[in-house]
């Protein structure tokens, strides 16, 4: 029985059910798309309470996305991009690696772009009901846009748990209600987190801008003196304010940056790996592919080899191998 969500994809965004696609649980159902702005799949896993979904598209071309549709019939979808590039437009932020976007239903529709000519990853959950019994006492929609790079790293691990989900049917229902549990209680904890946030104007100013600082020079060599002077605070109390605000140290914000924009050259330039690793400051070859991998989960020169790769019914190779069985014949990819 084809669902209310299904009927969505197929009317609005011309997807087509897949034959056959064990990349992801099979408690889910896969869909295809390969037409002028996408080539890739989608999948997704319904119960009555949410929906948990993969995206893993290659974007053909620039293309701007309306969620209107989708929406209507969910209240809260955290969306959790592992890779992909783009601008989103209601409230203004650049999409990237490990970015969160935050969708409340009682806003207008919202809409994105998404660049071309790479991938495109993203795991989200939309919650049926008012699951976080909230009442109007927490603005979600600008407390997300807020705080979320600090709950990046948490929402990263459940995302990755999911696509990589190979469990027996039974055991696979339990472990997406454990993860979709394990989502609710991070959002629910950015609410009371925000009720408990104790950082002073200044100090919470002083913050946000040693974060601007770093985006804006991450491949140079930045000293804890120079942030501590930006921040206007001691080395100890900076160290402590910033993983309030970001729930990472100054270091791993740096790499992450870092990595962020070496993934997007390789992706969209042919610059050698080493010229890269020197763009993104890195003077170490081994130390760039090391945390590169860490961040990443493949080595740099793997990013490089996705790119145009496709596997079963046209679905991108991504983080595994994808059997598939089209037309009656078994294939590996």
């Amino acid at each position: 029985m084809v669902s209310e969500f299904e009927k969505v994809l197929k009317d609005n965004f011309g997807y087509s059910l897949s034959g056959y696609c064990h990349k992801y649980s099979d408690i889910g159902r896969t869909y295809q798309i390969d037409d002028k702005n996408f080539k890739g799949i989608y999948w997704f896993y319904e119960t009555d309470e949410y929906i948990i979904d993969i995206s893993d598209l290659y974007v053909k071309r620039d293309v701007v996305i309306n969620t209107d549709y989708i929406l209507q019939n969910y209240l809260y979808n955290c969306v959790y991009i592992l890779t992909g590039d783009g601008e989103w437009f209601d409230p203004y932020q650049s999409l990237s690696s490990n970015t969160v976007i935050f969708i409340n239903n009682h806003k207008e529709a919202t809409h994105y772009l998404l660049y071309g000519n790479r991938p495109f990853i993203s795991v989200s959950i939309r919650f049926k009901k008012d699951i976080l019994n909230n009442r109007g006492n927490c603005n979600m929609y600008r407390v997300f846009f807020e705080m979320k790079e600090k709950f990046s790293k948490d929402l990263f691990k459940i995302a990755n748990e999911i696509m990589h989900c190979h469990m027996e049917k039974d055991d696979a229902k339990k472990f997406m209600d454990k993860k979709a549990r394990e989502w609710l209680d991070i959002m629910k904890k950015i609410c009371i987190d925000n009720y408990r946030a104790s950082m002073s104007v200044d100090d919470e100013m002083g913050i946000i801008n040693v974060g601007r600082y770093i985006a804006e020079n991450y491949n140079k060599q930045i000293t804890q003196k120079l942030l501590e002077q930006i921040a206007m605070m001691s080395g100890t109390k900076l160290k402590t304010k910033f993983k309030e605000k970001f729930n990472m140290s100054i270091t791993e914000y740096i790499q992450r940056k870092r990595i962020n924009v070496a993934e997007s050259l390789i992706l969209n330039t042919k610059m050698s790996m080493s010229k890269i690793s020197e763009y993104v400051g890195y003077t170490s070859n081994s130390r760039f592919s090391l945390l590169f991998k860490r961040y990443k989960g493949l080595k740099p020169t793997q990013i490089r080899e996705i790119r145009g790769k496709t596997g079963c019914n046209g679905c991108p190779i991504f983080h595994h191998e994808c059997e598939g069985v089209k037309n009656g014949n078994s294939k590996k990819y």
